[in-house]
């Protein structure tokens, strides 16, 4: 199981770790996007629970002092992993079109 990843995924590392591949197969290439993309995935359901956990808390006034800042990290945590996403995504695209590749081949 993959640890989650709070760190930003910028386009020049998903770039670097793409070439760092040395191949042109799309499903290496492929491969090597999701490798990129299992630290990310948890994030969504962290910031899920996040919400959940925060709401439910939020009910009781007693444990808003608790609930209120969950709620927070729970939006801040699912749109890092929306931007993160995003980022791999796109960066992959725009790898497989330079290789003159098509990335819907792959999927």
């Amino acid at each position: 199981m993959a640890t989650a990843s709070f760190s930003v995924v910028t386009r020049q590392q998903v770039l670097g770790a793409l070439k760092a591949t040395g191949s042109k197969d799309p499903d290496v290439l492929y491969a090597a996007k999701q490798e990129l993309l299992e630290p990310v995935k948890p994030l969504k359901f962290i910031g899920l629970w996040a919400y959940v956990t925060g709401g439910l808390t939020t009910l009781l006034i007693l444990t808003a002092i608790i609930g209120i800042p969950l709620l927070f990290f729970g939006w801040w945590t699912r749109r890092r992993a929306r931007t993160n996403i995003e980022t791999i995504e796109s960066a992959f695209n725009e790898y497989m079109n330079s290789l003159g590749l098509k990335a819907a081949q792959v999927a």
